[in-house]
C-alpha cells in the first residue's frame, strides 16, 4: 500500500469524521469494496467511462461524500486503486477506533471543563480517547501532550528555552 492510497483513505476518513458520517461511509465503503473486489481490470478498462462507473455507484448509494470521493478518484484516474484505497481506509478506522491513552502533563490541575474540551478535541481523531493527567508544578505553566510516538510540548519552560536559544544565535 502506497502513501498515495493512504492519503486518499485519510482524506475520506477525515471528511467522514467532520461530517459525523463515519459509520455510514464505512458501511457504504464495505459494500463497494465487496462489490468491486477483483474488478480492477473493469474499473481501468478504456471502454468503461468514468460516467459509467459513477452511474453504477449511484445505483448503490446516493451518499454525497461517497459520490464526491468517486468523482475525485475518476478525475485522478485512480478507480483502479479503489480496493487498495478502501483497505487503507478500513485500516485507518481500525487504528483510530482503538482506545487511545493520551498522556497530559500540566503545571496545574485541569478543570472539568478543560478536561472535557481536551477529550472533545481528541474525539476528532480517536473514537475513545482516555486522558492520563499528571500534575507537575515544576512546569510552571502550559502543558505537554504525548501519545503513540508524538509529543506536543507547549510548556512554559520549553517556550522559554526556545526563546533563549533563538536570542542566543
Amino acid at each position: 500500500m502506497s502513501s498515495v492510497h493512504e492519503s486518499y483513505a485519510r482524506a475520506l476518513f477525515d471528511l467522514a469524521l467532520e461530517a459525523n458520517e463515519l459509520d455510514a461511509v464505512e458501511g457504504i465503503a464495505k459494500g463497494l469494496h465487496e462489490g468491486f473486489a477483483g474488478q480492477k481490470s473493469f474499473l481501468t478498462h478504456p471502454k468503461v467511462s468514468d460516467q459509467a462507473i459513477r452511474l453504477i455507484i449511484e445505483k448503490v448509494t446516493d451518499h454525497p461524500l461517497i459520490l464526491k470521493f468517486v468523482d475525485v478518484l475518476n478525475h485522478h484516474h485512480r478507480m483502479g486503486d479503489l480496493g487498495t484505497i478502501l483497505e487503507a481506509f478500513f485500516a485507518v478506522i481500525e487504528t483510530l477506533s482503538q482506545e487511545k491513552i493520551i498522556h497530559v502533563e500540566t503545571a496545574h490541575a485541569l478543570s472539568d471543563a478543560q478536561e472535557k474540551a481536551l477529550i472533545e478535541s481528541f474525539k476528532k481523531r480517536f473514537k475513545e480517547p482516555t486522558l492520563n493527567i499528571k500534575v507537575n508544578p515544576a512546569m510552571v505553566g502550559g502543558l505537554r501532550i504525548a501519545y503513540d510516538d508524538k509529543v506536543f510540548d507547549a510548556s512554559t519552560s520549553t517556550m522559554y528555552d526556545t526563546l533563549k536559544h533563538t536570542i542566543s544565535r
